[in-house]
């Protein structure tokens, strides 16, 4: 049996359990080192808690307001990752400001959009499937129509840039 089928199957007997799950029940259930779940997880504390650590730090960087010279406003800060980056690549963050000077930078940043979404249509085409003959459908086919109007938009605005 492959790894993720024996994830699903765990996860999918403590989801039947209250038909609903949480993070921390996953967790707790894969602490028990005979879980199928356990060797998902870091247990080792200290490669674990610097993980956590990273993951403290992306949420900051979503949220603080930085400026780019002393004298400019404050904004956010865009998270940049190279198609070329590896998974585990984490990115870097550079103000808007920055982005937009560098035209490689720039594409890159339209890249990440198109990336997100790519992952909200999935996301989206999973609850269509959900609700087909619900009111709902008709929402979900106009949020599509959405995404993709941004798709045309992102598109021509990477042709504009070259």
């Amino acid at each position: 049996m492959r790894k993720i089928d024996s994830y699903t199957s765990e996860i999918q007997r403590l989801y039947d359990i209250d038909h609903k799950i949480t993070a921390s029940q996953v967790v707790e259930a894969a602490n028990n080192a005979t879980s199928p779940l356990h060797s998902y997880f870091d247990w080792d504390d200290e490669s674990a808690a610097h993980e956590h650590r990273l993951n403290q730090s992306r949420r900051l960087l979503k949220i603080v307001l930085i400026r780019e010279t002393p004298k400019s406003k404050p904004e956010r800060l865009f998270n940049i990752k190279n198609e070329d980056m590896p998974d585990t690549s984490e990115g870097q963050y550079k103000t808007v400001t920055a982005v937009q000077w560098s035209p490689s930078t720039y594409q890159e940043a339209l890249n990440n959009v198109m990336r997100n979404i790519n992952g909200l249509e999935r996301s989206l085409d999973e609850l269509k499937l959900e609700t087909v003959d619900k009111p709902q459908f008709t929402f979900i086919n106009l949020a599509f129509e959405g995404l993709r109007n941004s798709r045309l938009a992102i598109e021509k605005i990477k042709t504009i840039n070259n």
